[in-house]
This record gives C-alpha cells, sequence and structure tokens, in this order.
C-alpha cells in the first residue's frame, strides 16, 4: 500500500480527534501535503548556485542568506528603512536561534572555501566587492512562501546608493534564488523590476492543489471552523496565504493553523512547527501526484484546463503550451511531464521540440520565445465549441510556434 499522511500511526491519530463526519476532509487536508527532504533542499541550492556560476559573465558571485527585516537591528531614528551595508551588516552573525538562514549560511561557507575567486563572502564589506568586481548578488533562501520577506531584503540592497549606480549601469545583477517558492512569491520579487528571480520547484499551496470546489470550500471550512481564536496564527496560515509545502526539519508558518498550532483541539500535527520525529521515520518524504486539468485551472488556465479534458481531441500542441505554463510557475521538469501523463519517448520528444523551438534552454527555462508564445495564448485564449452536440470535432487551440 502506498504510504500517505492519513495512513500514518500519528496520521490516524490525528485525524481521529475531529467528529466522524470531518474525518475524511481532515484526511484529504494532510494527504494534500508536499514533504520535502530537509538534505536533498541544501544539495539542490548547492546545484543552482553552481549553476549560475556556469555564465562567466556572472561572476564573482556574492552568496547572502535572506534573513527577516525583523530580526536586523532596530533602526536609528534618522533611518526610516533599512540599508545593505549601510543600517546593517549582511554578512553579520545570526540570532541565538536562528531559521533557515544558518542552514544556507552553512552551504555559502563550503562554496566560498572550495571557490573562493567564483564565490565571494557575505563577510566582505562593500569597497571590497568593489576591488573584487562582484557581478552577480545572489540572494538564498530554502523557501518563499508570500515573497514578502524576499522582496522587503532585496529592497535593502536596492536602496544602496552605490549597489543601485552598478545595476543601472549594467555592472551588477540581483538574483533571488530559493529551493520551493509560491506563484505569487515569485510575481512579487520579479515585480521589483531589475531582479531575476529562480526556484527549483513550484510550491504547493491551496490555490494549486487538487480539489474540487466541495472539497475545497470543506477543507476551507474544516480550518475555519476548528481554529483557536486565541491562537496568534491565522486559520488559513500566515497572511492566509494556505501553504501545503513543508520539509521533514523545518515547517513554515503559512500551514493552517490546526496542522502547527500547540494547543487548542485537537493540537496540530506539527505543533510548534515541528516535525514529529515518528512521522519522519515512517514518511520522511511525500509527494502526491496533481491533476493536469485541476491544476491548470487553478492556476487561471481555465481554457486550456478545458481543452485538455476533452479527451477527444488532440492535444500535442495543448500539452507544449501545459507544459511552458507549468514551467513558467517553477515546476520541476519531473513534476510537469509526470502530469503530462506522456511514456518517457513522448517525454523525450516533447523536451527536444520545446528546445528546437527555442520555448526552452536545455535546463527547462522558458526563454523569451516561450514566454511569447504563453502571452500569445493569454490573449487569444482558446477556441471554444459553440454548441454542446457538434457533428464534427470543434477547431481547437494550436501554439503559433509549435506547429
Amino acid at each position: 500500500m502506498h504510504l500517505k499522511p492519513s495512513t500514518t500511526v500519528l496520521g490516524k491519530q490525528w485525524i481521529e480527534t475531529f467528529p466522524t463526519d470531518d474525518q475524511t476532509t481532515a484526511a484529504l487536508l494532510i494527504d494534500s501535503l508536499e514533504i520535502h527532504d530537509h538534505v536533498d533542499i541544501l544539495s539542490s541550492l548547492g546545484e543552482q548556485i553552481r549553476a549560475i556560476a556556469n555564465d562567466n559573465s556572472a561572476v564573482p558571485i556574492l552568496l547572502v542568506p535572506i534573513r527577516s527585516i525583523e530580526d536586523l537591528d532596530e533602526l536609528d531614528s534618522e533611518e526610516s528603512e533599512h540599508i545593505a551595508y549601510r543600517t546593517f551588516d549582511p554578512g553579520s552573525m545570526f540570532s541565538v536561534l536562528p531559521g533557515s538562514e544558518a542552514d544556507v549560511g552553512s552551504l555559502i561557507r563550503t562554496l566560498v572555501t572550495t571557490s573562493p575567486r567564483v564565490f565571494l563572502s557575505p563577510e566582505l564589506p562593500l569597497d571590497a566587492l568593489r576591488e573584487l568586481k562582484v557581478r552577480t548578488i545572489c540572494l538564498i533562501t530554502d523557501y518563499s512562501g508570500s515573497g514578502k520577506q524576499a522582496a522587503k531584503y532585496v529592497q535593502t540592497f536596492r536602496a544602496n546608493r552605490t549597489i543601485a549606480s552598478w545595476i543601472s549601469l549594467g555592472l551588477l545583477r540581483l538574483h533571488v534564488l530559493t529551493y520551493a517558492s509560491s506563484i505569487g512569491a515569485a510575481h512579487r520579487v520579479r515585480a521589483q523590476g531589475n531582479v531575476e528571480f529562480s526556484s527549483k520547484i513550484f510550491a504547493k499551496s491551496a490555490d494549486s492543489a487538487n480539489w474540487s470546489k466541495k472539497e475545497r470550500d470543506k477543507i476551507f471550512r474544516l480550518c475555519i471552523d476548528y481554529a483557536d481564536p486565541n491562537d496568534n496564527n491565522s486559520p488559513l496560515g500566515y497572511k492566509n496565504s494556505f501553504g501545503l509545502y513543508l520539509t521533514n526539519w523545518r515547517v513554515p508558518n503559512n500551514l493552517p493553523q490546526i496542522l502547527i498550532r500547540k494547543n487548542g483541539q485537537p493540537p496540530g500535527i506539527f505543533a510548534d512547527r515541528e516535525f514529529p520525529h515518528d512521522l519522519r521515520s515512517d514518511l520522511p518524504v511525500y509527494r502526491p501526484q496533481p491533476s493536469l486539468v485541476t491544476t491548470l485551472r487553478n492556476l487561471g488556465a481555465d481554457d486550456l484546463a478545458t481543452q485538455l479534458g476533452q479527451k477527444t481531441r488532440p492535444v500535442k500542441g495543448l500539452r507544449a503550451l501545459a507544459a511552458l505554463y507549468l514551467l513558467e510557475y517553477g515546476m520541476s521538469e519531473d513534476q510537469v511531464f509526470a502530469m503530462l501523463g506522456l511514456d518517457p519517448e513522448g517525454i523525450a520528444q516533447l523536451r527536444s521540440t520545446l528546445i528546437a523551438l527555442d520555448c526552452i534552454t536545455l535546463d527547462n527555462k522558458l526563454t523569451k520565445r516561450g514566454r511569447n508564445e504563453l502571452r500569445r495564448a493569454q490573449h487569444r485564449g482558446v477556441a471554444k465549441p459553440k454548441y454542446k452536440h457538434e457533428p464534427h470535432p470543434p477547431v481547437w487551440y494550436k501554439p503559433t510556434q509549435l506547429r
């Protein structure tokens, strides 16, 4: 039997704390979570950083862990905002109880030690960065939920006049790098302009969960009805972002309150945002397979989802467009091609076609042409049949670059 959170001993115990009528919904909630391995995440971050260094124009690269603005020293009365290298030192010591920035810092130390000419330490002062002719400032985190923390940290560097001038002259670029991010985080960071953003995977949330409308309503109602009003956490997670992503080492605060609270009835299965040892032993990693049609619909691609749902129609061009859509939102290659339901030969053919048409790069990143294709599709929409029953197959959308 395929083990799921709801079939583990701890999962069963948590589900049984709810009334019988709500147990199926509680099971669906925890079975919709996505659990990633902490060690794999750090390894992936290292690979992502090295990939940036493959571009000689990006070297040398300053590596800096993203930190919460709230963790920085309080501003003087004369200052209205934090500015990197002016109101705080990006390479200063972490707090006594650090978060994921400590793990990222350990990874940075290894990279700087092994390749000091390629990767620069965050401990270097601004004058040293000038002398070494830094070309990229890479701000790193393992997970970006709302994107607010990353965006605020980016702004502290942009607010530095020296760094701003380097960017305007084309001498320096800012790059935010994370292992997992939500769609909103990607949009929030990119919206600042002159900031590159890359994420290994699309972090699952309620927006992209494989739920029907009825299931979604029941899950939201469960989280709200059983929320503890005395708990500081929002019923639907931090800023109501309703995340479903976590690791087997750290649990983010944007999961629903009923999953992470320490007190209340029932206590969360990840009480006090800790990943239980018993669950780590039974289920160290877990990734439910989402539905392609439902995911596209949840991401706003209703027309494309509708067309793909019509199994009697040819979908080669639509699959290609769906692949571009999902890759652009940060899903990994494995996730995207698995959702498309293609065999290895079909995956190889689709991938080689998209590369040949210059829609994606060798590492599955969308090119300018690929993004243009998505914009054209969104502008034109997907042709819908005029009638419910037609004697002949209706016309379907074909991407202009994928014929």
